[in-house]
C-alpha cells in the first residue's frame, strides 16, 4: 500500500513537473498542420508540361526564427505528370510557401501561395525559351543589378533573387535556382551597387551581403545570427568542417565556406557569423573542368591565403572583369586589352597572398604561350598548385601556375610580400591579326624596294 502510494506521489509530481513542457509541444504542435498543394503546369498554348520541376520553400513572415527547426527549411521537390499536373504533401510552419517550376527549355516561373487550409491549389503557366544561336557566346558581358526596392526583386544577367524579411529567396544563377537564406528577421536598411557588386546592410549593420553578378554566383554574408541555406533534393550536399561541397548534374558544383564549422542536416546548412557561396563547376564556363583545383582553391581561401579573385572576359573585343576580394586589406585594378592583362594590385598589410586570374579562351589565341612580369621582371612558374597556393613558402620569390580548361584557364600568381605591384600577363605568340599586319608591311615594304630598283635600272638605261 506505501509501494502504491509512493508510485502514485512519484507519477503526480512527474506529470507537474513536465506539463508545461507537453504544454508547449502540443501548442507548437497544433500551429503545424499538414497541408497539399497541387496544381497544373502549362505552356503558353495551353498544353500541359511533363517532367517539370516543382520545388516548394517557405517564405518566413512573422514567425519567430528562433522557434522553428531544420525541418521547417526543408524545401519539397516533385516533377509534373504526363498532363501536367502535381502535388505535394507538407507540413504548413509558414503561412506562406513559394513554389518554383522549371523545365529545360522553358524560362523558370515562380510565385507565392498562402495557406488558409488543408489545401492549396496554384497553376503555371511556362514560356518557352529562345535558345542562342549556336555561334553566338551565351555570356555577352559582366551584369548590372536592377533593383526594385517595391517587390525586393533583384536581377543581374547572371544573379537574381528576391530580398525580403531578412531571407533571401530562390538565388539563381542563369536561371538554375540553388537555394533560399535565412540571415535575420529584420529588414535591409541600404541597397548599394557599383558595377557587378551589390552590397545589402540590415538596421545598425546588424549584417552585410555582397553579391556580385558573374558566373561565380559570389554571396558572402555576415550576420550577427545564425545563416540558414535551404537547398532542394536535387543537390548533393557533403560537409567537411568549414567546407560544404554541392553538386548536382551536369558537373554543376558549388561550395558554401565559413571561418567557423558549418552544421549539415537534410540539405540545410547552417552557418555562424558568416558564410561565402561560390559556384565551382560547370556554370562558371571559363573554368568548367578545371574541378582538380577547385577544392584547393577552396581551402586556400579558408585559410587566408587568397587575397582575391579575378574574371576576365572578351566578348567581340569588349573587355569586361570582375573582382572578388576575399582579403579586405587588399584591392586590386584590373585593365585587359588583346593580348595583355595588367593587374595593379595592393595590401596595407604585408602577409604573403595567391591572387587568383580567370580567362576566357578569347582574351588569348594560345593560353599555354604568356609571358607573365612582376614589376616588370619575369616570373618562374611554380612546381604545382600547393606551391602557387603557398605565396611564403619560397621566400621572396614571385612564382606563377597556369591550369588550362577547354573555355578558359586559371593563372595564380602567389606575392610574397604584399605591397603595391604590378603584374602583367602577355601572349608569346603573334595574334593572327597582329600577323597580318606584318605580312601586309612586308609586302608593302617589298613593293617599294621593286619600285625603287626598277626606277634606278630605268635612270641608267636612259
Amino acid at each position: 500500500m506505501v509501494r502504491d502510494r509512493k508510485v502514485a506521489i512519484l507519477f503526480t509530481t512527474l506529470l507537474i513537473f513536465f506539463s508545461p513542457v507537453v504544454l508547449a509541444l502540443s501548442v507548437n504542435a497544433s500551429d503545424v498542420q499538414n497541408v497539399t498543394i497541387t496544381g497544373i503546369v502549362k505552356d503558353k498554348d495551353g498544353n500541359p508540361v511533363a517532367h517539370a520541376t516543382v520545388t516548394v520553400k517557405g517564405v518566413l513572415q512573422n514567425e519567430d526564427l528562433s522557434k522553428l527547426g531544420v525541418e521547417a527549411f526543408k524545401s519539397h521537390t516533385t516533377t509534373t505528370g504526363l498532363n501536367g499536373s502535381y502535388q505535394i504533401q507538407l507540413k504548413s510552419y509558414f503561412s506562406m510557401y513559394m513554389i518554383t517550376v522549371s523545365k529545360d527549355g522553358y524560362k523558370p516561373a515562380t510565385d507565392t501561395v498562402t495557406i488558409t487550409g488543408n489545401k492549396v491549389t496554384k497553376d503555371f503557366s511556362l514560356e518557352r525559351e529562345t535558345p542562342p544561336p549556336a555561334d553566338v557566346w551565351i555570356y555577352a558581358q559582366f551584369g548590372k543589378f536592377d533593383v526594385d526596392r517595391n517587390t525586393g526583386q533583384i536581377t543581374g544577367d547572371y544573379v537574381s533573387f528576391k530580398i525580403q524579411n531578412g531571407s533571401i529567396l530562390s538565388y539563381s544563377v542563369k536561371d538554375r535556382v540553388l537555394f533560399d537564406v535565412i540571415y535575420s528577421n529584420t529588414l535591409f536598411e541600404s541597397i548599394k551597387t557599383s558595377g557587378s557588386e551589390l552590397i545589402i546592410t540590415g538596421p545598425g549593420e546588424s549584417y552585410e551581403i555582397v553579391v556580385h553578378d558573374n558566373p561565380t554566383g559570389y554571396l558572402k554574408i555576415v550576420s550577427g545570427n545564425d545563416i540558414i541555406f535551404s537547398f532542394s533534393n536535387e543537390y548533393t550536399l557533403t560537409r567537411d568542417n568549414n567546407l560544404v561541397n554541392i553538386s548536382s548534374t551536369n558537373n554543376f558544383s558549388a561550395s558554401i565556406l565559413s571561418t567557423h564549422k558549418l552544421q549539415l542536416q537534410n540539405n540545410v546548412v547552417t552557418a555562424k557569423d558568416n558564410a561565402l557561396f561560390r559556384i565551382t563547376g560547370l556554370a562558371r564556363e571559363f573554368e568548367s573542368d578545371l574541378a582538380d583545383t577547385r577544392e584547393l582553391i577552396d581551402k586556400a581561401i579558408l585559410e587566408g591565403k587568397v587575397g582575391a579573385e579575378v574574371s576576365i572576359r572578351n566578348e567581340n573585343n569588349t573587355f569586361e572583369n570582375d573582382s572578388m576580394i576575399y582579403d579586405s586589406s587588399v584591392s586590386i585594378n584590373v585593365n585587359a586589352s588583346p593580348s595583355e592583362i595588367l593587374l595593379v594590385v595592393n595590401g596595407k598589410n604585408t602577409q604573403g597572398k595567391t591572387i587568383v586570374i580567370n580567362t576566357d579562351k578569347n582574351i588569348f589565341k594560345n593560353l599555354d604561350k604568356l609571358d607573365i612580369r612582376y614589376d616588370d621582371k619575369p616570373v618562374d612558374m611554380a612546381d604545382d598548385i600547393f606551391d602557387v597556393l603557398d605565396p611564403t613558402n619560397d621566400g621572396s620569390n614571385v612564382e606563377y601556375g597556369l591550369f588550362l580548361g577547354k573555355n578558359g584557364a586559371q593563372i595564380l600568381v602567389s606575392i610574397p610580400h604584399f605591397s603595391k605591384h604590378v603584374i602583367r600577363i602577355l601572349s608569346l605568340s603573334i595574334e593572327p591579326e597582329v600577323l597580318m599586319q606584318y605580312v601586309a608591311l612586308a609586302v608593302f615594304c617589298a613593293i617599294i624596294v621593286v619600285i625603287m630598283a626598277s626606277f634606278g635600272m630605268f635612270r641608267k638605261a636612259y
